[in-house]
């Protein structure tokens, strides 16, 4: 469970879509969830390398392991199947003292139900937490109402937006009330959009922060210099899980794991939230 995290910052992995595309995945045809059956050994690649840089939890390759998602390619029936795998993956290369982070993408916002209905299959697989990402804020709102009536207990949720409205601090203590355990950002190029995100954030409460910046390849903002740089800065303005979104790598990740080793763990920000 997530009340098993230390109190110091957390090394997330890197993304899985943009380096299985790399890999020859093809996504107007395919989706890096059916890997996690049809190409088991590629997500553990990545994963392996991701644990080998420094990352402490690993993400489930589910983004898009949702029955509308799947509706799309006519696997819908798989849905169990690629969920359960997904996590068996993850939990494989990252053993029991690490963390599995089941992964929740915005596609379960468009049909009632779909939401609740992974999220129960990865509970059951073993998830330390469940990680909602790439969301907007009307729809993670509505996710987020749909798992808080669950009759059966979820792990803490973690609520992630690419794009937040202004006042932010307003948002997350609405994320907070309405369940989520951590809230974040992701799929935002390069760490001054972190940055600003965590000193939006950093006055409305100590809500503890999830950022997983994407890198763009021209920005020099996107380095994996760049984001070992900003790694200390993003924990002491509350950060406890810190990796990389579309464009990143295992590089990224050793980057952050190298930066927050020499960096002294802060105080603040950093007590247990609510489960």
């Amino acid at each position: 469970m997530l009340e098993r995290i230390p109190l110091r910052p957390i090394v997330l992995d890197a993304a899985m879509g943009t380096r299985l595309i790399a890999e020859g995945l093809e996504i107007d045809h395919d989706d890096p969830a059916l890997w996690t059956i049809d190409r088991p050994e590629r997500i553990v690649a990545i994963h392996a390398r991701d644990h080998e840089a420094g990352a402490e939890a690993l993400t489930t390759c589910t983004f898009g392991a949702n029955r509308p998602a799947l509706a799309r390619s006519g696997r819908s029936s798989e849905l169990e199947r690629i969920n359960q795998a997904a996590v068996a993956l993850a939990r494989g290369v990252i053993g029991p003292n690490g963390y599995v982070l089941g992964n929740l993408g915005p596609r379960v916002a468009e049909r009632a139900g779909a939401a609740l209905e992974q999220a129960l299959i990865l509970a059951s697989a073993g998830v330390d937490a469940l990680i909602l990402e790439t969301f907007t804020a009307g729809p993670i709102l509505e996710v987020l109402d749909e798992l808080a009536r669950s009759d059966e207990p979820l792990p803490p949720r973690i609520a992630s937006l690419w794009l937040w409205p202004e006042p932010a601090g307003e948002l997350a203590r609405r994320l907070v009330d309405s369940g989520a355990a951590l809230v974040g950002m992701n799929c935002r190029p390069g760490t001054a959009s972190a940055l600003a995100f965590a000193r939006s954030i950093a006055d409305a409460g100590g809500i503890p922060l999830a950022i997983r910046p994407s890198a763009d390849p021209d920005d020099p903002d996107s380095t994996p210099d760049a984001f070992a740089r900003a790694a200390p800065a993003l924990v002491d303005l509350g950060c406890r899980m810190l990796g990389g979104c579309c464009g990143t790598t295992e590089l990224h990740v050793a980057r952050i794991r190298q930066a927050l080793n020499s960096s002294p763990t802060p105080t603040r920000h950093l007590a247990t939230s609510n489960p």
